[in-house]
């Protein structure tokens, strides 16, 4: 008598049996070791089952979500990355502030702006902030390189009265310098001064 057995994996395994003693419930001990056991022959449902397919798809996306996350945090690090320069050392500036240059951006500024101004507390103390904003601006447009700069600008009635406006600062003679300009109308005095400090 012969029979054939065929698993249920992708390597089929056939097992062939000969004649074999009277009592067929008492196999031989040759059957017994060629015999495979079906215990341990792995089936493709437990191999290739849906929870197997869903665990291998969901690594593989996790995979790849995970690496264009991190590519992309990689992207925006370098974008944001500013460019690092390292130090010149250099203490003395290349174009040293111009004072004429910028005594007649305030005079300018002031014409432009006070010549037929009358005075008003409320009118006056906008118009300083205002005044020393635009003089700011305009003197940076003159591209002074490591220079910082501090307008004070202030506005007065006039009524006959003498002023006196003194400004203290420490600062180094040979690379700082400053600019100033007073006008005045029929109401109302101003008095603008920008400070040219170099910064090492």
């Amino acid at each position: 008598m012969s029979m054939s057995l065929l698993g249920s994996t992708a390597d089929s395994h056939s097992l062939s049996v000969g004649p074999g003693p009277s009592n067929p419930s008492s196999p031989t001990r040759q059957q017994k070791l060629r015999q495979p056991s079906l215990s341990r022959i792995p089936s493709s449902s437990s191999l290739l089952g849906p929870a197997a397919g869903l665990k291998r798809r969901g690594s593989k996306s996790s995979i790849s979500s995970l690496y264009s996350f991190q590519s992309g945090a990689l992207r925006d690090r370098e974008r944001n990355q500013q460019k690092q320069f390292e130090p010149t050392y250099r203490l003395q500036p290349t174009t040293q502030f111009p004072t004429n240059v910028v005594r007649d951006i305030i005079e300018s500024t002031f014409t432009e702006h006070l010549s037929d101004l009358q005075y008003d507390p409320n009118t006056c103390r906008q118009m300083s902030k205002t005044l020393s904003e635009i003089i700011k601006a305009r003197v940076k447009k003159l591209g002074l390189k490591r220079y910082r700069f501090v307008v004070l600008v202030h506005l007065g009635q006039l009524r006959g009265q003498g002023l006196r406006i003194a400004s203290r600062c420490l600062w180094d003679v040979e690379v700082d310098s400053e600019a100033t300009w007073s006008m005045k109308n029929n109401s109302l005095f101003a008095v603008g001064t920008v400070f040219g400090i170099y910064y090492h």
